[in-house]
């Protein structure tokens, strides 16, 4: 179990610098994309709650979401 861990700490540490790479303008068009994908969704237009994460760290903007 503890290779495991091991593994998916550096697997997070991987993807947060890969993230930290990332420019504002490369978050933006990835965000509008997500966007624009996510409220597309059948399941989405059609619930009645939906549950988003606050992004953070040079994440996917989910500012528009929520």
């Amino acid at each position: 179990m503890e290779v495991f861990f091991l593994e998916k700490n550096k697997l997070k540490k991987l993807i947060r610098r890969q993230r930290a790479a990332l420019t504002s303008d490369q978050v933006a068009k990835a965000s509008q994309g997500v966007l624009r994908k996510f409220v597309a969704l059948d399941v989405v237009r059609h619930a009645k709650r939906i549950a988003v994460y606050v992004s953070d760290d040079n994440e996917i903007d989910t500012s528009p979401i929520i």
